[in-house]
């Protein structure tokens, strides 16, 4: 697979009540500078977000771990299954951009990583709460795809290189980031 993008993915009444989740005071958003830390350097891009870790599978840095709101998510693993099967979930997270007046584009980067390499048996999806003029660009085969931010878009990708550009036009800008481990052939 090199890109998918899934408009309407989930039945609007599934995703209303997500949205009303990302959007509530029930959900506590930790600050995270230097958004993207490369593995070899140990740089950042010197920019900043919220971030709230879902889920974090064995194997992964820090893993296993569930957070209490995880279950009410797990909805999205289910559609996505059903669109792209995979063998297991490895990380659930939410990310929120809050507006800081201008477009900022964040670091390119990959979500798994096996030693210094991305992870060739990942794939990676990026789950829009919010339509904004913010974007999520993937780099396929040594092109950008610059995929605008539309509520209820999925966009799906093997784990390659990527990165986020915030919003100027709304509050806040929502994303849930999935990584999953392919099916083995």
């Amino acid at each position: 697979m090199d890109l998918k993008v899934v408009d309407n993915f989930l039945p609007s009444r599934v995703f209303n009540r997500l949205l009303k989740i990302v959007e509530s005071t029930a959900l506590t958003w930790v600050w995270n500078n230097d958004s993207h830390i490369h593995p070899v350097t140990q740089q950042g891009d010197n920019h900043w977000m919220f971030s709230q870790l879902l889920f974090i599978g064995s194997g992964m840095t820090g893993g296993p771990g569930a957070h209490a709101l995880y279950p009410a998510f797990q909805v999205i693993e289910d559609y996505q299954a059903d669109i792209y099967p995979f063998q297991q979930v490895m990380k659930l997270k939410l990310n929120l951009y809050p507006n800081q007046g201008k477009n900022i584009v964040h670091a390119k980067h990959v979500d798994v990583y096996e030693g210094y390499e991305r992870d060739k048996r990942i794939t990676t999806s990026v789950f829009n709460f919010h339509t904004s003029n913010g974007s999520t660009v993937v780099q396929t085969e040594g092109k950008k795809n610059n995929i605008p931010s539309k509520a209820n878009r999925l966009v799906l990708f093997d784990n390659t290189w990527h990165y986020g550009i915030t919003q100027s036009d709304i509050p806040r800008r929502v994303v849930l980031n999935l990584n999953v481990r392919k099916l083995e052939s």
